[in-house]
């Protein structure tokens, strides 16, 4: 019984086909294209040689040569079918063994390393036990450190307010220091002053004398002053410099 779809026209149109891409006309290549029952294509090709030969009645009797032909061909690709899924079935089941092997093998090395751990875990018990009594002794020697750094800590804030209240007045007394050293360069610099004109009073009294003496060169000269001008005094230290003169103790 042919199947549905597969028509005659379909067999003609795939001969055709290959007919014209030059290739052998077989119920096989036909069957490739078109699918189906193979005794369908049979059928329809059976009846293309015939309209081809110049009979134009259908071809509705299957010879039992033809038959059997086809049961054979078909016997031979199921036995080739199964021999393919038998030798998948035979990679697949090596596989399958193979990958239990492996299994079973990575279920003895975990269980060796557990037995190795557990050997470990008691070998290092008394070795956790004194550290965690180490860990424990360095705790309470830490809390009793912690406590005696309490009234350290206050004493150190006492201190810090106290160096705050002194850096305080050490601003202070730099800023008197400075006006201080300010009023002394000013003294410093008309005591110069003074002593500058004072020195230009004795030069202008000797040139008198000396013009004096010119004029009347009988008398007796007077004794000269001392006209050379007196010392600078030193100048005022800066205020940084003073500053650490006065912490240098």
């Amino acid at each position: 019984m042919a199947r549905k779809g597969i028509l005659y026209e379909q067999v003609i149109d795939t001969i055709s086909t290959l007919q014209t891409n030059k290739q052998k006309v077989t119920v096989r290549a036909i069957h490739a294209v078109t699918g189906g029952s193979m005794s369908t294509v049979l059928k329809h090709y059976r009846r293309w040689q015939n309209e081809q030969m110049g009979h134009t009645s259908d071809a509705t009797e299957i010879s039992s040569q033809l038959t059997e032909a086809l049961h054979n061909e078909m016997r031979n690709y199921a036995r080739r079918a199964l021999l393919a899924m038998e030798a998948r079935l035979t990679a697949q089941t090596d596989k399958l063994k193979a990958t239990e092997s492996a299994y079973n093998e990575a279920k003895r090395y975990i269980a060796d390393l557990e037995k190795e751990l557990q050997q470990k875990e008691l070998s290092s018990s008394p070795k956790i036990a004194e550290l965690e009594e180490q860990l424990r002794l360095a705790l309470q020697s830490k809390t009793r450190t912690e406590e005696q750094l309490i009234p350290l800590q206050q004493k150190a804030g006492l201190m810090e307010n106290r160096l705050v209240e002194i850096d305080s007045r050490l601003q202070a007394a730099s800023v008197e220091l400075v006006v201080s050293q300010e009023q002394v360069r000013k003294s410093a610099e008309r005591i110069l002053e003074l002593e500058q004109r004072v020195h230009e009073s004795d030069m202008r009294a000797q040139n008198a004398e000396a013009q004096l003496q010119e004029l009347h060169p009988q008398e007796k000269t007077r004794p000269q002053r001392n006209t050379t001008p007196p010392p600078k005094p030193p100048a005022a230290k800066p205020a940084a410099d003073e500053q650490q003169e006065a912490f240098e103790f």
